[in-house]
């Protein structure tokens, strides 16, 4: 029963750490292979790692696109997130349609609204731009999301929640204070979804954005 097994609870993580590590060049025989993979987890820290020249995404989290019908607290796919001064680097150098730091799959109903995953000062670096690249990406459906005091530079799409994808939607995000080398799409701006952009900047290149914004320079 493909239904049972995303939401038994025997098939979640808890307490995940992955901390203070220095991780290069993952990915080139197997190159759908992220270089931080986790799935469903309840309690997750990435933090403060360093993460360069992978195929693929550097950090990956969540499983299932779809939204999801229970209620907060009766099932997880990603619960007490927090991804943190992270410096990622020549991410996406072999596959497309992934990012610096992806999340995909809801966390609750659209009726609960607190933001109580984390995503934050992280820096993403890539030294030229690729088609379908993106800098920090939630996908189908993801949830409850607050993405904040982070830069990333050379990403076709430098802060991306997904509004494209019928059935999909990302709900109850706040994003603000990024720094990016790359326009935003305005549609990632959703009220009606409780998806909020706020205080996006912009400079053309990574010299001239932390030259320009002393916040982007400090991240860095």
């Amino acid at each position: 029963n493909p239904v049972g097994i995303l939401t038994d609870k025997r098939n979640c993580s808890f307490d995940i750490r992955v901390e203070n590590n220095f991780i290069s060049n993952i990915g080139y025989d197997f190159p759908s292979s992220p270089a931080v993979n986790l799935f469903r987890v309840d309690g997750l820290s990435v933090c403060r790692n360093t993460i360069e020249y992978c195929a693929y995404s550097g950090v990956s989290v969540g499983w299932n696109w779809a939204e999801l019908d229970y209620a907060l607290g009766e099932m997880v796919n990603i619960r007490d997130a927090n991804i943190a001064y992270n410096r990622i680097s020549h991410h996406m150098q072999v596959l497309r349609d992934g990012g610096a730091i992806y999340a995909v799959g809801c966390n609750c109903t659209k009726e609960h609204a607190p933001y109580f995953n984390f995503m934050h000062d992280n820096f993403a670096y890539r030294d030229s731009v690729k088609r379908t690249v993106r800098g920090f990406y939630l996908d189908g459906a993801a949830s409850n999301w607050h993405v904040y005091n982070s830069v990333a530079s050379g990403a076709q799409r430098p802060m991306f929640a997904q509004f494209v994808a019928e059935g999909e939607f990302t709900h109850n995000i706040l994003v603000q204070n990024i720094y990016v080398t790359e326009g935003v799409e305005p549609e990632n701006n959703a009220p009606e979804r409780n998806t909020i952009y706020k205080n996006i900047y912009f400079a053309p290149t990574i010299e001239e954005l932390l030259q320009k914004y002393p916040k982007a320079r400090e991240i860095y």
